[in-house]
């Protein structure tokens, strides 16, 4: 099924909100219920990844309305939010982490923005940290360039600029409506007619630069994309990857997603100059971490050695560009 099978019959309902699951039971609780608050007409997708914590009992315990999709194994990102676009009804989806909770306004300003001004494709509230500071979430596109930076930690060295930082957009402070190229997919309002202009998710990137691939369509068609901070959401922030990468379980299928974005985009040589790049910034890193794991050897200081080396000896192929 196609979004625009169900464009004749959603006059009713204002934003679909959809809710991707894997084993954050007591989060998605708190999520679902910061959405049952909300005034609008509204329906509710969550789909579940094979959770082993109780989720799927416990939303058709407490939260009969949802609707509830459950896959049979962990189907990643891109996968399930198609799944519940293809047969979502509102005229606008709403993409909630099963680890953020909305305010009872959120859904409602967001909205009326997008009313307002039609050649808004996507819509983005101020993402908040439980402690209440603001948690960046505008991106610039990656590309060779941005790569080339934050492998010689130019991004680092001048934060507040806008040729060397663009990726992080660490000059930004996100507390003023902007028009952007990426927001994080934490919490973001897309308009239907965008997804059916573009199309949804690409499957091929299943965890990573997904949502990135998903922006630079939506404005290579034209459509804007905008940073609404007088919408809020609290997220906690990535909470489902970091469980599943402490012991490196996704470690080479982001890194496939990552050189399947630049093959897609911007031709299958990016490949091998993204791995070069690689190798000039991670090698010193490597040795560096090295050095920092026999003076101090902590558990956080060998996770990152870890991640460097792993990430040398990927690169190292430098040449494979399948």
């Amino acid at each position: 099924m196609n979004p625009e099978d169900n464009k004749i019959n959603n006059s009713v309902i204002d934003v679909s909100v959809i809710i991707i699951n894997y084993n954050t039971r007591e989060l998605l609780r708190e999520s679902l219920r910061s959405v049952v608050n909300c005034t609008l007409t509204k329906e509710i997708i969550v789909v579940d990844n094979a959770s082993t914590d109780g989720s799927v009992d416990m939303v058709r315990e407490e939260f009969p309305e949802v609707k509830l999709l459950v896959n049979t194994k962990n189907e990643r990102f891109a996968k399930p939010n198609n799944m519940a676009m293809k047969i979502a009804k509102g005229r606008y989806y709403f993409l909630l982490n099963s680890d953020a909770t909305i305010s009872p306004d959120t859904l409602d300003l967001l909205i009326k923005y997008m009313e307002i001004h039609s050649d808004v494709g996507v819509c983005a509230p101020q993402l908040i940290y439980p402690d209440g500071s603001i948690q960046p979430s505008c991106r610039g596109f990656i590309t060779l360039w941005t790569h080339f930076c934050d492998m010689l930690i130019l991004d680092r060295i001048f934060p507040k600029s806008k040729i060397f930082a663009k990726s992080e957009m660490t000059y930004f402070d996100h507390r003023t409506i902007k028009n952007v190229d990426h927001v994080m997919a934490a919490a973001i309002l897309i308009r239907r007619e965008a997804i059916i202009d573009v199309g949804l998710f690409d499957e091929n990137l299943s965890i990573n630069y997904n949502d990135l691939d998903l922006s630079y369509r939506i404005r290579q068609k034209g459509w804007e994309i905008v940073f609404y901070p007088e919408a809020q959401v609290i997220h906690h922030h990535s909470k489902t990857t970091k469980m599943m990468n402490s012991q490196f379980e996704l470690f080479l299928e982001l890194y496939s997603n990552v050189f399947y974005y630049f093959k897609k985009n911007f031709g299958k040589w990016s490949v091998v100059y993204y791995k070069l790049l690689m190798l000039v910034g991670f090698i010193p890193r490597t040795v560096y971490w090295l050095i920092r794991s026999i003076i101090t050897p902590t558990q956080e200081v060998k996770y990152v050695l870890q991640f460097c080396f792993r990430s040398v000896k990927i690169a190292a192929s430098f040449w494979r560009i399948d």
